[in-house]
């Protein structure tokens, strides 16, 4: 475990027994970002300059996606000498490529290139420099696109390799998770916490029941199998801290009916306590899913099946 994450998971076990509870949820606001609804292609290519440089006409608009904003814009090449030489289309292009990139700068950043039906790796700088074409697109000058291969004009050697590099490898992640996706379905059954019932949303997954982790512990609070969540936004990391009242955020207990729905394994580390745990554990419609088998072994409650009555039945007795 990164040990500063460790000592702060330690600082929130403090925080939870001596001082009276912690939030609920930690947020990192970042920048805001009023921009179009992106999708992940299927598939991108990390091709040579030799031969990307055939498939882009000159003049003609394409789209740039920043990977680490999801912010994309709209540029047309000038020329495809060494590299491509872009401009941004509209005003508006170049509002959205400076939101991407925080301004003005050398600094290359991965992009996924779109070029007709075809996606491509590539980096791209945000510091509009020398001549221009495409008049009222608030840019003056242009700005270097770079693909594997490609080189600077003066010094004819290859630059932001790793950053190309990077935006590959962010696809072979998206490609990795598309891979273990799998179906979910919503559970048909009741669940009985202690002998009353409760209405919770569960979805069925290889014959596993999941349920959310915060409509559990809305459930459970009070009882012997009490725990509160607590949700790193830097470290994307979901924190467990067991023996504490749970502090509810208001979206506990919400029943959607979404009917089979894809589910992918969740991308968040979990800790429970102060130790890093792997339990299976599902994103669906972006709010992670537990199987309940394992976190009656983690947070020591009883979960029993009726099949007679076609219940789930939780027992927090110990």
């Amino acid at each position: 475990m990164c040990k500063r994450l460790r000592r702060f998971c330690i600082a929130l076990l403090v925080a939870a027994f001596c001082v009276g509870g912690i939030p609920a949820r930690f947020e990192v606001k970042g920048a805001s970002a009023n921009v179009p609804e992106y999708r992940v292609p299927d598939y991108v290519e990390m091709l040579h300059w030799r031969y990307v440089r055939n498939l882009i006409t000159l003049r003609e608009p394409f789209r740039v996606t920043d990977i680490n904003t999801g912010i994309y814009f709209y540029v047309l090449s000038m020329s495809n000498g060494n590299h491509a030489d872009v401009e941004t289309v509209t005003a508006r292009d170049t509002e959205l490529l400076f939101q991407a990139a925080g301004g003005r700068s050398w600094t290359g950043r991965p992009v996924w290139v779109t070029i007709g039906y075809r996606t491509f790796s590539a980096a791209i700088h945000s510091m509009p420099h020398a001549q221009s074409t495409v008049r009222y697109n608030n840019m003056n000058g242009h700005i270097c696109l770079h693909f594997y291969g490609s080189t600077t004009h003066n010094s004819r050697r290859a630059v932001y390799h790793n950053v190309i590099l990077e935006a590959q490898r962010a696809f072979d992640s998206v490609r990795y998770l598309r891979e273990q996706t799998v179906l979910a379905t919503p559970s048909d059954v009741t669940v009985y916490v202690d002998g009353a019932a409760v209405h919770l949303m569960a979805y069925n997954i290889d014959g596993h029941n999941f349920f959310r982790l915060r409509d559990l512990a809305f459930v459970l609070n009070g009882s012997q199998s009490q725990f509160n969540l607590f949700w790193h936004d830097v470290h994307q990391a979901i924190l467990i801290i067991r023996g504490v009242p749970y502090h509810a955020v208001g979206n506990e207990m919400i029943m959607i009916n979404t009917g089979p729905i894809r589910a992918t394994p969740t991308s968040a580390t979990i800790f429970l306590d102060t130790t890093e745990i792997n339990p299976r554990a599902y994103t669906i419609a972006g709010t992670n899913y537990f199987m309940l088998a394992e976190l009656a072994g983690l947070l020591g409650f009883r979960a029993e099946w009726d099949g007679v009555a076609r219940a789930i039945r939780i027992s927090t007795a110990r």
